[in-house]
């Protein structure tokens, strides 16, 4: 019986050192863990929008601590997976979208020659007309132009 003893003993260390093996394995994979402040910083930095001074500001570190951090290969992976480009061009677009609801003329005109060409709207718009309709084309009072950017003088 002293031999079964030993080899569940035996089994059961090495096991153990089986354990610690893999312990010490996925500890050398693991990420690094970030600091505090860098992920309050991440957080900051997402916030304003990839502004690196307004994120240094906000959590009172200086520019050269970030691009010290940017030394860490963990805290760049982290800082890549904001996407704060894409994120500054969405609230641009809601800004720009709210403006045309409002009826803002420099919008209104911005979007048309940005998205309008295929319409005939914009600088550069080409219009290829391939109808037997008639095409019929009002003047336009120059002033209502004048007004689109402002120049418009008062009347009074």
């Amino acid at each position: 019986m002293e031999k079964t003893t030993k080899k569940k003993g035996a089994a059961s260390s090495s096991k153990k050192a089986a354990q610690k093996k893999k312990t010490a394995k996925t500890s050398k994979t693991a990420k690094p863990s970030l600091s505090l402040a860098q992920r309050t910083f991440l957080q900051a930095y997402a916030s304003f929008c990839g502004n690196i001074t307004a994120a240094c500001q906000k959590i009172n570190i200086s520019r050269q601590t970030f691009y010290d951090w940017k030394k860490n290969a963990a805290f760049v992976a982290e800082l890549e997976t904001l996407e704060v480009d894409e994120r500054l061009v969405e609230i641009a677009e809601y800004g720009l979208l709210q403006r045309l609801k409002a009826h803002d003329m420099k919008a209104i005109a911005y979007v048309l020659d940005s998205k309008g060409a295929s319409r005939g709207w914009g600088r550069n718009a080409t219009l290829n007309v391939a109808t037997k309709t008639p095409i019929v084309i009002q003047s336009v009072d120059v002033g209502f132009f004048d007004s689109l950017n402002g120049d418009a003088e008062d009347e009074n």
